[in-house]
């Protein structure tokens, strides 16, 4: 699945976070089934994804010193669908779509 800046994105992921929280308890995580928009896409360890709503600071990871990303794969694009059909069917005055 691929991914791009700007994107909608929803996070899917269990959100099992305590090992880190443990260690950095001011982390601000994403919540199960929220919308967030892609902010940069990393390569460090897994291949992550830094969010715009999410914004922390820079800790020790996986030998690196760098803002938190989460894992690309907890993560799934939010598909906009046009309604505009079935609202202008709805309505009793003729609308051109």
């Amino acid at each position: 699945m691929s991914f791009h800046i700007g994107q909608k994105v929803m996070f899917i992921g269990k959100g099992k976070y305590g090992k880190v929280l443990g260690i950095y308890p001011d982390i601000i995580v994403p919540k199960y089934r929220e919308i967030y928009h892609v902010r940069e896409l990393t390569e460090i360890g897994a291949p992550g994804i830094r969010l715009i709503e999410i914004r922390n600071g820079e800790y020790h990871f996986l030998e690196a010193f760098a803002e938190p990303a989460w894992q690309r794969k907890e993560f799934t694009p939010v598909k906009e669908t046009d309604i505009s059909i079935f609202t202008a069917m709805l309505n009793k005055t003729p609308e051109l779509v």
